[in-house]
């Protein structure tokens, strides 16, 4: 196999594991919560696999398709978390002195997450295709890291 092969494929691994992280993690720990309060909604639902020639082809182009689902709310907040943590760390270690010395590993990791995410991105904003994120999971996911936003910046006195 070639080297490009080798890293695009390192790369689709790379953006494959934030995505079962996030959703995992998240969906893991609500269901834990709720089968601890005795509310589990654990259940199966059975989706159909065929796969449709608009969805092939945006497969083939290294293109991810997005459904209407939970799973991508989780997703989607950690992108505009991390964009927004990336841009504003960023700004403030280039005005501060000595800054990025102290803010370096921070800001490359942020920098790896967002650039990891740059499909979700592309799903929000540029895509026209079957592949678009849907409006009602980037509007919740909005909602949601606003309120993560409100939450960090609130002073517990």
């Amino acid at each position: 196999m070639e080297v490009g092969g080798l890293i695009q494929r390192w790369w689709s691994e790379q953006r494959m594991w934030l995505i079962k992280g996030i959703t995992s993690s998240t969906f893991g720990t609500l269901d834990f919560i709720f089968s601890e309060i005795g509310s589990s909604t654990s259940g199966f639902n059975l989706t159909s696999k065929v796969k449709k020639e608009e969805e092939n082809k945006l497969y083939e182009n290294g293109k991810f398709v997005i459904y209407a689902s939970p799973f991508f709310v989780s997703m989607v907040t950690i992108a505009i978390v991390n964009s927004i943590s990336f841009i504003f760390g960023f700004i403030k270690a280039m005005i501060r002195v000595g800054g990025l010395d102290e803010m370096l590993i921070q800001i490359l990791l942020s920098g790896f997450i967002v650039t990891n995410s740059w499909p979700i991105y592309e799903a929000m904003f540029t895509r026209k295709d079957g592949g678009k994120m849907p409006g009602s999971v980037t509007k919740a996911s909005i909602l949601l890291s606003s309120i993560l936003f409100y939450l960090g910046n609130f002073k517990f006195t």
